[in-house]
């Protein structure tokens, strides 16, 4: 039993140990899942057709922290530009993260 309890404790450690590398290694989690910022690109209007411009648009939902009577989820829309269609899945990648737990409202990237 002794043997066994040594083990577990071994073994949790080096997972604990792993799990920290990460962030003693100096990256940053975001980058490593290949994330962005959610101020990536630029806010802007619908861009001219044919000019080359890829539009991300999200709409998701934020828990708040008040709640009274309702759900407690507050709406969330962007509207950002992108130079390529990459830097648009990337972003619309981490507001997904970041601000939909349940449900997805709408989300794509459309070059102009």
């Amino acid at each position: 039993m002794k043997n066994g309890l040594i083990v577990f404790a071994a073994i949790g450690l080096g997972l604990f140990t792993m799990s920290q590398s990460v962030y003693a290694s100096g990256r940053d989690p975001a980058k490593v899942a290949n994330m962005t910022s959610e101020y990536a690109g630029k806010r802007c209007s619908t861009p001219p057709k044919g000019s080359g411009i890829v539009a991300g648009f999200f709409r998701g939902w934020e828990q708040t922290p008040f709640q009274n009577r309702g759900s407690g989820l507050m709406p969330v829309e962007r509207y950002h530009c992108f130079k390529t269609m990459n830097e648009c899945k990337s972003w619309l990648k981490t507001m997904n993260y970041l601000y939909n737990d349940k449900s997805i409202d709408a989300s794509m990237c459309t070059k102009f």
